[in-house]
This record gives structure tokens, sequence and C-alpha cells, in this order.
């Protein structure tokens, strides 16, 4: 393993961000993704810091909540007054807008960067538990003021935050983002490669099984009673899986499934 602390493309991440609001722009003129996708929530690409000078820890699940924005799901009220996540799209601002507009852009990239400043959702990344305890475990932390080793950032399948819940939609999901030149795959392998993580953990069983099935076929797991773990060759990548975050998890609690995933990786 290199300790070398590799340093990120910026501008790599922005054809990212470019890449999606395109995505989204065709998305949303099909009825079925007009419902889903909201006309004032840009994609989500990460969330946590890329510019701590850490090296990174990703974790992987499948796209952003649209609590991520709203106030809860059935209000469709974005959150305001300070308690906002991210960036939405005020006024006449618009996707195409973000196309072409810099400043736009970066404030997008550094609401990213900022989230764990600003009122993170908890019930899905966890303060000292759940996700974030899984990191913990892995000597990484998601939030900013740690002094932990390695700096932890979420990614997802895609990064359109949806009304509905991935299970609940997945059949357009496959068509439309899996399938037919498989999307998100093209995005994912170029967000993957443009923050160089030094291994990546994938948040539960259906995005393991789903991780292998969709994006990379030839990946297998093995099963280290703590944890899973595969070697992705493309991507150069050790891959792990923790299905913790389930209730009565044989696999043990968040932050032992952390501490032995980080013994396995200085192992190797």
């Amino acid at each position: 393993m290199s300790n070398k602390l590799e340093t990120i493309d910026k501008s790599k991440l922005v054809e990212a961000l470019l890449c999606s609001v395109e995505k989204c722009i065709q998305l949303r003129n099909s009825l079925k993704w007009e419902r889903e996708v909201r006309s004032d929530t840009p994609p989500v690409l990460w969330f946590g810091n890329l510019n701590s000078g850490k090296e990174v820890v990703l974790t992987l699940g499948a796209n952003p909540s649209i609590n991520e924005y709203q106030r809860n799901k059935s209000s469709g009220q974005l959150m305001m007054d300070g308690y906002e996540r991210l960036r939405t799209l005020k006024g006449s601002e618009s996707y195409e807008q973000v196309l072409n507009d810099k400043k736009l852009q970066d404030e997008i990239l550094d609401g990213y960067n900022d989230y764990f400043k600003n009122n993170p959702y908890k019930a899905w990344f966890g303060d000292t538990e759940k996700v974030e305890g899984v990191l913990r475990g892995a000597d990484a932390s998601y939030y900013m003021n740690s002094n932990k080793r390695f700096q932890g950032v979420h990614i997802d399948f895609f990064p359109f935050a949806t009304k509905s819940n991935y299970k609940d939609i997945k059949s357009i999901i496959e068509k439309d983002l899996f399938e037919n030149g498989n999307w998100s795959r093209l995005l994912l392998v170029d967000l993957i490669k443009a923050i160089k993580p030094k291994f990546l953990i994938l948040i539960g069983d259906t995005n393991r099984t789903d991780f292998a099935k969709y994006f990379f076929p030839n990946l297998s797991f093995e099963n280290h009673k703590n944890f899973y773990w595969g070697f992705e060759d493309y991507l150069e990548l050790n891959i792990y899986g923790s299905d913790y975050y389930y209730p009565n998890c044989s696999m043990g609690n968040a932050s032992v499934c952390g501490q032995k995933i980080l013994e396995h990786y200085l192992r190797l």
C-alpha cells in the first residue's frame, strides 16, 4: 500500500457535476422522473470534505434521500433559515443555468464539502454510530473536527435525490441509469478515480449485491465474518461490504465492523 497523499483534480469534479446536471435535465423530460426529481435540488455527487488534506475512505449507498433537501418527505417544503444541508436552486435559477454559471457550480461543490458542518442527516449517517460508527472503527470520520487518520466521504450509485425510495422505483432506475449504456457506472467510475480513495465500504447487503450486479459483474466477495471483501481490478481498489446497519446483524456492531475492515486493509 502506498501512503502517498493524492491530490484531487477539481476539473474532474466539475465535469462530473455538469454530466449529472445534463442527465437530470434529460430525465426530467419524462413524467416519471419529473415526479421523482425536483427542479430545484441539484445532483449530490458526494458528501464530505475533499479538501481536508487527509487520505479518503469512501462509503457508498444507493442515492441521496429527498430529506437532504426537504423538511420531510411529505411536506415538500425545502429546508430554510440556516437548516439547509446543501445548495438549492433559488428564484429563477435552473439546471440549465448551472451548466454555464461557474459561481453557481462552485457553490454547489462547496456544499458537498461543507455538508457535515451543516445539519447532516444523522438518521442515516449517524454521529458516533451507524455509518459514522463503521468509519470510526476504521480510523476515519465524516466530521471535520476529527483526529482520525482518514477523511470519510460518501457517494452513491447515482446522484439524484428522489422522492421515492430506491427499492420502490428500481425498475425505472435500472432502465434509465443502469442499463442503456449504464450511465451510472460511467459516472461512478470517473468519480472514484478522481477522488482516489484508499478503500471503499459498501453499506448494506442490497448495495453490495447491486454494486457487483450492475457495475462490476466480475467482482466477488469473501465473507470475513465481520465484513465482506473483494478487489476490483479495473478500479484497483479494495472493496468492503458492511451489513451491520440492520437489526440483529451477525457482523457485530458498527465500530467492530470498521475495526476489522481496517485491520484487514493494513495486512494487504
